[in-house]
C-alpha cells in the first residue's frame, strides 16, 4: 500500500485549501496530516477545523480514486459510516417530543420478537445499554457480507441474526455498543412516523437543516461526484474498493453518505456542542464533533479504512489535529481501540 501511494500521490500536499488560521499553525497541521498520510498509505482525506474567534482550516490531501488519480476535494460525497447513528438517535428524539414515541417506552410497542422486548426501552437502545447482542459480531452473518458486499439486507434479517443470540447482560445493566441497538431503532422511526426511514430523514432532519448533500440511499450508490472507498474487509484481506458495495447492512447505523460542509452544519446543531461521534464502513472513515469548550468543529473523511498497525486512521488524523489545535482538548476515540470488522 505505501509503495502504491507513493506512486500516486509523489509530493502529497492539500489539493484545496481554505486557511485563515495563523500560517505557523497551518503549516504544523499541513506537516503533521501529510506525516500521517505517508506513513499510513492513507489514499485521500478532506479535513476542516472551524473555531469561531480563531479560525478556519480546510484542506483536501491525496486522492479520491487511485486509478485516475483524481485528487480529494471538499465537496466530494463520502460515506460516513456511524455519524449515522446521530441522525436515527435525533429522529427518535422528535418523535418522543411530538409524542408519538416514548423514551422509557418498551421496545415491543414498536417491534416484534426482540428478546426481553417489554424490559428494553428506547432509552436504553439509544444509550447503548440494552444488553442485545450486536449482529455484526456474528462470526456466519460476518463471512457472508465479506463474501457477497452486494447482498441486499432489510433490518428485520439483520436483528434476527442479532437475536439468535441471547442478550450478553440484562437491560440497563452497563454499556456495550451495538449496532443491533440503532437497527432498532430504524424501525422504531418508520413504526412511529409511517414513513420509510430515508423519507423520514429527509423530510425533517435534512431540509430543515438545509443538509442538501445528505442521504440515505436505499442501494449501494453513491452520488457523483464521490471519493472511492478502499477497504481488507475481504475474505482474503486483500485491497478492494468497497464504494459501491451494499450498505443495506449497516442501514440505520451506518448508510448515510454526506460531505464535508453539510457535517460541519451538523455537528453543531446535533447537540449543541454535547455529542460528536465517528465512524467506519468498509472504505471510509468519518469524523464529526463538537469539542465545547472552544466550541470547535473538526470533520474528517478518509477514503479507506484500512488500519495502520492496529491504528484507525481518522483516529489518527483527529488525534494530531486536536494536539495542535486543542491540546487541552483531544480527540477522545482511543487510537487503534476500533473494532476490525464492518461495524459501522
Amino acid at each position: 500500500m505505501g509503495l502504491l501511494f507513493t506512486a500516486l500521490c509523489a509530493g502529497t500536499g492539500p489539493a484545496a485549501v481554505r486557511a485563515d488560521f495563523d500560517p505557523a499553525t497551518v503549516h504544523r497541521l499541513d506537516a503533521a496530516i501529510t506525516k500521517i498520510m505517508e506513513q499510513t498509505g492513507m489514499p485521500g482525506l478532506d479535513i476542516g477545523l472551524w473555531i469561531p474567534g480563531r479560525g478556519v482550516y480546510e484542506e483536501s490531501f491525496g486522492v479520491a480514486d487511485k486509478q485516475t488519480g483524481t485528487p480529494m476535494k471538499s465537496d466530494l460525497y463520502s460515506r460516513i459510516g456511524s455519524v449515522t447513528k446521530t441522525f436515527t438517535v435525533t429522529s427518535v428524539l422528535q418523535l418522543v417530543d411530538q409524542g408519538k414515541a416514548g423514551l422509557d417506552g418498551p421496545i415491543s410497542r414498536y417491534v416484534s420478537c426482540v428478546p426481553g422486548a417489554d424490559s428494553v426501552t428506547l432509552r436504553q437502545l439509544a444509550e447503548m445499554r440494552s444488553g442485545l447482542f450486536d449482529y455484526t459480531t456474528d462470526k456466519t452473518w460476518l463471512a457472508g457480507v465479506r463474501a457477497g458486499p452486494q447482498r441486499t439486507y432489510t433490518p428485520r434479517r439483520l436483528v434476527d441474526v442479532a437475536f439468535r443470540h441471547p442478550p450478553n447482560f440484562p437491560p440497563g445493566a452497563k454499556w456495550q455498543y451495538s449496532n443491533t441497538n440503532t437497527i432498532l431503532l430504524g424501525m422504531v422511526v418508520e413504526k412511529a412516523s409511517g414513513q420509510s426511514l430515508a423519507d423520514y430523514l429527509r423530510e425533517h432532519v435534512f431540509a430543515p437543516l438545509k443538509l442538501d448533500d445528505t442521504s440515505l440511499p436505499g442501494d449501494g450508490a453513491v452520488p457523483d461526484p464521490h471519493a472511492h472507498g478502499y477497504t481488507d474487509f475481504t475474505p482474503k484481506g486483500t485491497v478492494a474498493d468497497a464504494t459501491n458495495w451494499n450498505p443495506s447492512w449497516a442501514r440505520a447505523a451506518g448508510a448515510i453518505v454526506s460531505d464535508l460542509d453539510d457535517l460541519h452544519t451538523w455537528a453543531p446543531a446535533l447537540a449543541d456542542g454535547r455529542l460528536g461521534h465517528n465512524g467506519e464502513l468498509p472504505g471510509y472513515e468519518t469524523i464529526t464533533a463538537q469539542l465545547p469548550a472552544e466550541k470547535a468543529t473538526p470533520v474528517a473523511l478518509v477514503n479507506s479504512d484500512i488500519d495502520y498497525r492496529g491504528k484507525n486512521l481518522s483516529s489518527m488524523i483527529g488525534h494530531a489535529v486536536t494536539s495542535i489545535v486543542t491540546p487541552g482538548h483531544l480527540w477522545p476515540a482511543p487510537v487503534g481501540t476500533e473494532a476490525k470488522q464492518p461495524p459501522p
